[in-house]
């Protein structure tokens, strides 16, 4: 295993380094699929739309069980995102650095529970732009590497309908022994 590893669910990490696709269906990540190299599915985002403040999404696993959920304790984009069990208890929450300026993928969290055996269940996860690019974000565990998320397509156009077209697709790859649902959970903090 390299570097700090951190889970929400153990079960969930990948045994070694591991590509996920993300196909965002939508503007507003009411849909999503997770996919491995392969094209099968692991995991997929739904959710009823802004319907309320919190607006949440569940995230289902390949045979359809929910995993946690995904909510933001507000409108605002600086509001902390947080990722719950479907009981309500809080696993991690994450924010906009205060001073990220157009820093769109940056992301400070902490996971607060961490399922993975590490002597401490608070772990510090921080995601920045690499070099500064606005497309590929690194997501950071105590300062090791846990991912490298790329934007692969993006088709910002009005009508999309009959098109084919995904809203926004991302490649991410996973590093051995971190959690992929967590890691995945990073481009909805947009």
């Amino acid at each position: 295993m390299s570097g700090r590893s951190a889970s929400l669910i153990a079960k969930q990490c990948c045994s070694k380094e591991t590509e996920l696709t993300v196909r965002c269906h939508d503007s507003t990540f009411k849909e999503v699929t997770v996919l491995d190299a392969t094209g099968h599915i692991l995991y997929t985002v739904s959710s009823k739309g802004y319907a309320s403040m919190s607006w949440r999404r569940t995230v289902t696993d390949a045979l359809g069980v929910a995993v946690f959920e995904l909510r933001h304790m507000g409108n605002s984009l600086r509001n902390e995102w947080t990722i719950e069990t479907l009981s309500g208890i809080r696993l991690a929450s994450f924010r906009r650095p205060s001073k990220s300026g157009r820093m769109r993928l940056a992301l400070d969290g902490i996971i607060h529970r961490n399922a993975v055996s590490t002597g401490r269940d608070e772990v510090v996860v921080e995601v920045r732009p690499e070099h500064g690019n606005d497309h590929v974000a690194l997501v950071e565990i105590e300062g090791c590497r846990a991912a490298r998320v790329e934007n692969k397509e993006n088709n910002d156009v009005l009508d999309r309908e009959g098109k084919g077209l995904d809203r926004t697709v991302w490649r991410v790859q996973v590093m051995e022994g971190q959690d992929m649902s967590l890691v995945r959970q990073r481009l909805h903090y947009r």
